[in-house]
């Protein structure tokens, strides 16, 4: 089920439930209609009814002793123009709801005959062949100085810290796609080379991932915050597109609180 019908369907639930509490309270709503008029720098409120018009033509003042009538009345015109907004929107969506087609984009290219798929370059690709594709993209990683440690991922991957293996691990274990290392150009900066890459299979959505492994070493930390400034200086914020996890000697990286980040980003 697509995000957008997913996000229709809660709407619809909310559009129904601001229908049914508008409704409930009309039920049992007073009789008329509130008007406002300004005298003398005050507000001054008139219950208008059909039935009084010709006594009331502006409708019957209500004193301060009436307060409640006035505020019920306020309620009231609220739920009346909630209701009419609601059952309009509700029954746009609906409409919407009742001919959408998720995979009806999907099907031009999956329908096709085999040998046609070949000719073809789609611009909207299933789930599966757009992960395939992303996965398949080749680029140049940094190189490992010598004496960097020997350290490979699950996936056979060389990486620089045991931190990024149980990253890069943890990642491959719930079938999240990630490029290790993936360059990345900044404005300002030039071309850095995040510590991960993510990709969001239900939503697309790309993500960068950051580890800062030695925060309790002045320099790094220092250098990490200017890192983290460029990030933020070409439109790349933390807990939007930038995920960042950090550890000390003392302080080590937290698997749970990296299983939540991915829960709540990545799932």
């Amino acid at each position: 089920m697509s995000e957008l019908y997913q996000a229709l369907s809660r709407k619809k639930q909310e559009l129904e439930d601001v229908i049914r509490q508008s409704e409930e309270y009309l039920q049992t709503a007073p009789d008329g209609q509130l008007w406002v008029a300004k005298r003398r720098n005050c507000n001054q409120y008139y219950c208008w009814k059909e039935e009084t018009k010709e006594q009331y033509p502006r409708g019957r003042y209500l004193k301060n002793t009436e307060k409640d009538l006035t505020v019920k009345l306020a309620q009231k015109s609220y739920y009346q123009k909630m209701l009419k907004k609601a059952r309009y929107r509700l029954k746009r969506i609906e409409t919407f709801l009742d001919d959408y087609e998720a995979d009806e984009l999907l099907n031009v290219y999956t329908h096709m005959h085999p040998a046609r798929k070949e000719l073809v370059q789609p611009i909207y690709l299933p789930d599966d062949l757009f992960v395939q594709q992303w996965e398949q993209v080749t680029y140049k990683k940094r190189e490992f100085a010598p004496g960097d440690q020997e350290i490979f991922t699950e996936k056979g991957e060389r990486v620089l810290s045991k931190s990024e293996k149980i990253l890069a691990d943890k990642f491959y274990m719930m079938g999240i796609p990630y490029r290790y290392e993936f360059p990345l150009e900044l404005s300002g900066i030039g071309v850095i080379h995040p510590d991960f890459m993510l990709l969001n299979k239900r939503t697309r959505k790309e993500y960068y991932w950051e580890h800062l492994g030695m925060m309790d070493n002045s320099e790094y930390c220092v250098n990490a915050i200017r890192r983290i400034e460029y990030y933020e200086k070409n439109n790349i914020f933390p807990g939007k597109q930038l995920i960042l996890t950090c550890e000390t000697k003392s302080v080590p990286l937290n698997i749970k609180v990296v299983e939540t980040i991915l829960e709540k980003f990545l799932c």
